[in-house]
């Protein structure tokens, strides 16, 4: 990422109007004589972080900073060894004390007009970027976080957004061509991460999907990997990535993080990003897409079938394709507790609950730990068949297990792993997934138990949907 670039386009004169307006008189940059001791104190700084020393050398960037108030360069410095040692706030606030000193800092500009575009500051957020937009001093992939932050601060002005839109294709490529091949998979991330972050996943998936073709296996991984993240996070049916991982597969098998060196089937890589898309979406049209199409091509990948029948059954019922997912799902696999669950749930639903009751005990009994929601479909089950007794007390330990101290922590935990360690970003807080995942069944089994101490007869609600992994 060596090259500098200025995107010129139909409206630049539009936006070069709009932006100096906005910007106001820009003064020229101090030049202020350096003081001597403060410039050996900088020195040892840019050395020390030069070799990843970022602790010690913050300490010298804050020795020059005491001993040259005026200048912006120390603070320049500890602002990025902040951030390299994970001190995002206090970064920012070095970045802000750069930005006091030199109004005109590329650096600082670029970075709080980012962060302001994320916070929803959106005057701070013109203000800055349409400074460094003037400064036409952007390397490509700079360029592309400042048109995504752009974009979102100027939502409300549909011209000043139709005159960058047109910019969007010449500057998603020119960072492709910067990216590949050499960037690597921290690089990657971290872009898609602050796409995300300024609600720019469509410019994300479009990066991606022209970078592809040009990266290595490793990398390439990664993609992939992000890739269903993305396309679920925008509503998307699915079609991108099954386009993209049909291609790669026509040349090779599916490499996906973290396990990019043991590359899989298209089969097994449709079902894999199926699953990613239901854990972070309510849509079902991209799951039920790619699970369709991985079970094409491998009809004996009995956690895809499951998987794809709880999500019907979820959306349509108990309908004759749900029948035959599961009754083909339980054949390749009958001791599957989270099969068992399913299988059973359908007959809940279809009013068979003399057949549901045994293989919602057998799932169980198979299980470890326990499922909270096998429970609740067990109570339910008791419940319509007239053994309230045993309805109640499989209530009652479906909601001893959520409320088991430590039970959301490690499920919170386990979301966190999933977005650093598979898919390397985060498109939703974990807290939203776990309400996602387990909101309703909470809720639920607080109804049903405040129902029956208060003397009344719970309410079921047998078609509730919830997101489909099972």
């Amino acid at each position: 990422m060596l090259s500098t670039s200025c995107v010129v386009h139909a409206d630049y004169r539009y936006l070069q109007e709009q932006f100096e307006t906005i910007a106001g008189e820009t003064k020229e940059s101090p030049n202020t004589p350096a003081v001597r001791q403060a410039a050996k104190e900088y020195i040892i700084g840019r050395q020390l972080a030069a070799s990843d020393q970022h602790m010690p050398a913050i300490a010298h960037f804050r020795r020059s900073a005491e001993l040259d108030a005026k200048s912006p360069a120390p603070w320049v410095g500890m602002a990025i060894s902040l951030s390299a040692v994970g001190r995002r706030a206090t970064a920012m606030a070095a970045w802000n004390e750069v930005i006091s000193r030199d109004e005109n800092n590329v650096d600082a500009l670029l970075i709080l007009g980012l962060d302001a575009a994320r916070m929803g500051e959106v005057e701070k957020g013109k203000q800055y970027l349409a400074k460094h937009w003037l400064a036409q001093e952007a390397i490509p992939v700079e360029i592309l976080l400042r048109l995504a932050a752009l974009l979102t601060v100027f939502e409300s002005d549909q011209e000043i957004v139709d005159a960058l839109q047109e910019t969007v294709e010449i500057v998603v490529k020119e960072a492709m061509f910067d990216l590949t091949p050499e960037a690597s998979v921290p690089t990657w991330l971290g872009i898609f991460q602050q796409l995300v972050d300024l609600n720019a996943e469509q410019i994300a998936i479009r990066l991606l999907s022209q970078a592809t073709p040009r990266v290595e296996d490793k990398e390439l991984g990664t993609l992939l990997t992000v890739l269903p993240v993305l396309e679920e996070s925008t509503g998307g049916d699915g079609s991108i990535t099954q386009g993209i991982y049909e291609e790669v597969a026509l040349h090779q098998r599916i490499p996906l993080a973290p396990r990019w060196h043991e590359p899989v089937s298209l089969s097994e890589a449709l079902s894999i990003a199926a699953q990613s898309m239901s854990i972070i979406g309510e849509e079902t049209a991209g799951p039920v897409r790619l699970y369709n199409a991985s079970l094409k091509l491998n009809p004996t990948n009995a956690l895809a079938m499951n998987n794809l029948a709880w999500m019907l059954l979820q959306r349509d019922g108990p309908t004759q394709e749900v029948r035959r997912l599961c009754e083909r799902a339980i054949k390749l696999d009958p001791n599957a507790s989270y099969i068992m669950d399913t299988v059973g749930w359908f007959y809940v639903l279809q009013g068979s609950v003399d057949k549901a009751i045994p293989l919602l005990q057998a799932s169980l009994q198979a299980s470890n730990p326990p499922s909270a929601e096998t429970y609740d479909h067990l109570g339910d089950a008791l419940w319509i068949s007239g053994e309230q007794e045993g309805a109640i007390q499989a209530w009652q330990t479906a909601s001893s297990i959520i409320n088991e101290n430590g039970y959301r922590q490690s499920i919170l935990e386990g979301y966190l792993r999933m977005a650093h360690s598979v898919w390397g970003i985060s498109v939703v807080t974990p807290e939203a997934l776990y309400d996602f995942e387990l909101g309703a069944l909470t809720r639920r089994l607080d109804d049903k138990l405040t129902a029956i101490r208060a003397g009344r007869s719970p309410e079921l609600n047998l078609a509730v949907k919830t997101n489909g992994v099972h």
